[in-house]
């Protein structure tokens, strides 16, 4: 029922005006149909197969008694006219019904498709910390096809629902004590079937959960499958997919099982209702032989919808802990976003650079007292107590251990996480959700492990800045010591790379992850160990450009190769966490006690 209620909201909420047309659309349809059905009394009358029937058929009795006046000639052929009229009207009704059916539902979907994906987007870095995102991936296609087919199992129930109270409104005034004893035998099979519904909605959220685990799996394989290969694992591999494989079976017979045996359960139940129906007209309410016919008839067509009706009720209650999950996912992802929309943020922040909506940097990138740690670390701090200034226009190298907290101390200085105590400053005001999306603009990011979009290396560059022109693309592609190897490509900055960028070396892809991130000119440039993958010719190539950029932009790198950070405006290092030396390289280098003089002696002797 809860999915049934959410299913109606949505469908107000995303279709308006056009479904109250829809729904008018299936009340004709049925009228019509059933307008069919009572002229069959008629038709048999004019044939001469039951005689003085025709006063007693309701609604069309005033109709048929105009009707009389024709020539008998004439009769029949105009009662076949309104007969065929009957039927073209309602099977015209029914396309429009069903085309706008469709339309509606997959007007949902794609408004649905864009709420969820939009949210996810403006949620914060966190939510993606604790979500799997194969499990995002999950809400946003399997679990969303399946709230769609959801929808449109609601739209036909509807359509379902009013032909039900139409024909049974026209067979109570026909005869409502038999009418009476057909709807408490139905509503008696009706009642017995409730409990299969609860069965559908357990299998329902077994097939959310198996859903969930075998895109999981086949994801990480996929994307693991170069260690699966040199490592010779493979044979985990194959008794994972046989054992989920097994699982999804068993899933989908039971499931199958469920609905043969309801099936099943209703042939039976037809069959001995109709044995029921026709005992009691003949013997015990000697029903008139036409109106025994127009019942029948109108039975006939209405089980199979009332049938049809639980079936929809199992399968929407299958459905339902997808719009459980898809519904759990969005108020998630409301609950953490992070920003004003686009525009609104660029607006509200007065300080933001009228055209590009970048924030400007005119002083700095203050830390004070920032501490950070992330869930199920056991109390354990990957930020304690940062006190930090990060001046404008300066090189800023942090420096330490593998587990050290530099990434970390990035992701905080982004916005991507928010300081658990303490406060950020950007040119001494503090760091807030408004100001958010101007500092996103205004940063280019390279990450350690670089990631590429599908497509091509244009396509790639301009997710930065869309607008960007060929020469500006080139121009960035030179910079960042990539315009020699995609001149060499077959078609250029117009070559498919393959899925994130696999047809592309590691330094390759760096170097166009670095094109990527200073396209668009950005005030603040982080590189998280982004030579590390570099030959040493690229990479003096890289150092050489951003020698150029000092000055121009605040720089802040991540490095792992203490000898790139010699030109550094201050070098912080970190251990465990915490800051535990800040200042010019060389003066570092001379203090023989400290961490700093530690880390170069160990690169210098490979220790």
């Amino acid at each position: 029922m809860k999915a049934m209620l959410h299913a109606v909201k949505l469908l107000r909420r995303y279709a308006g005006a056009p479904l109250a047309p829809v729904i008018a659309g299936m009340a004709l349809a049925g009228l019509f149909e059933g307008a069919g059905i009572l002229l069959i009394v008629p038709l048999l009358g004019a044939s001469g197969f039951l005689d003085g029937a025709h006063d007693s058929v309701p609604f069309l009795a005033p109709l048929l008694g105009r009707l009389k006046t024709l020539p008998a000639d004439s009769l029949l052929p105009v009662l076949l006219g309104l007969f065929v009229l009957a039927v073209v009207l309602q099977s015209a009704l029914q396309r429009h019904v069903a085309i706008q059916s469709t339309r509606i539902v997959n007007r949902l979907g794609r408004n649905l498709r864009i709420e969820l994906f939009d949210a996810l987007q403006d949620a914060r870095w966190s939510l993606y910390l604790r979500k799997r995102r194969t499990d995002l991936m999950n809400a946003m296609t399997t679990e969303t096809a399946r709230m769609l087919y959801g929808m449109g199992l609601v739209l036909q129930a509807a359509s379902a629902l009013i032909y039900t109270v139409l024909q049974i409104g026209i067979a109570l005034a026909m005869s409502w004590a038999l009418t009476a004893l057909v709807l408490a035998c139905g509503a008696a099979v009706l009642l017995i079937s409730r409990r299969l519904i609860g069965k559908a909605r357990a299998l329902g959220s077994l097939t959310s959960e198996l859903a969930q685990d075998y895109l999981a799996g086949v994801h990480d394989r996929l994307q693991g499958m170069k260690d699966i290969k040199s490592n010779d694992m493979a044979d985990g591999g194959r008794k994972w997919i046989r054992g989920i494989t097994e699982r999804l079976l068993q899933e989908q017979l039971a499931y199958i099982r469920l609905r043969s045996a309801t099936d099943a359960g209703y042939r039976i139940a037809s069959a001995v209702l109709v044995a029921a129906f026709a005992y009691a007209a003949v013997r015990m309410l000697h029903t008139p032989p036409h109106i025994l016919l127009l019942i029948v008839l109108i039975f006939a067509r209405l089980w199979p919808r009332i049938t049809m009706l639980q079936t929809q009720a199992q399968q929407l209650a299958s459905a339902a802990p997808a719009f459980a999950s898809v519904q759990a996912l969005l108020a998630e992802c409301k609950r953490e976003r992070e920003t004003a929309s686009r525009g609104d943020a660029a607006l509200a922040d007065a300080e933001a650079d009228a055209k590009s909506g970048q924030l400007r940097l005119e002083y700095g990138i203050r830390l004070s007292g920032v501490a950070f740690s992330y869930e199920g670390a056991g109390g354990r701090k990957a930020l304690d107590g940062i006190d930090l200034f990060i001046p404008a226009r300066a090189t800023t190298a942090i420096v330490g251990h593998s587990g050290a907290g530099k990434s970390t101390l990035v992701d905080a200085v982004m916005g991507l996480i928010r300081p658990q105590e303490g406060e950020i400053r950007i040119d001494d005001v503090p760091l807030t959700d408004e100001r958010l999306a101007a500092l996103r603009r205004s940063v280019g990011y390279v990450p350690q492990d670089p990631f590429l979009f599908g497509g091509t290396i244009l396509d790639n560059l301009r997710m930065a800045w869309p607008d960007a022109t060929e020469e500006e693309v080139h121009e960035a592609l030179r910079f960042a010591a990539a315009e020699s190897f995609v001149s060499r490509l077959p078609q250029g900055i117009h070559t498919p790379i393959g899925d994130r960028g696999i047809r592309l070396s590691g330094g390759e892809r760096q170097r166009i992850v670095l094109a990527r991130a200073i396209l668009r000119k950005p005030g603040i440039l982080i590189l998280d160990e982004a030579t590390s993958a570099l030959d040493s010719e690229s990479e003096a190539a890289i150092l050489h450009s951003l020698e150029r950029l000092r000055g121009s932009m605040t720089i802040i790198v991540i490095a792992h190769r203490l000898s790139t950070i010699r030109g550094a405006d201050q070098v912080v290092v970190m251990e465990q966490g915490r800051i535990v030396q800040c200042g010019r390289y060389a003066a570092l280098a001379a203090d023989r006690s400290g961490l700093f003089d530690r880390l170069l002696r160990q690169q210098a002797t490979g220790v």
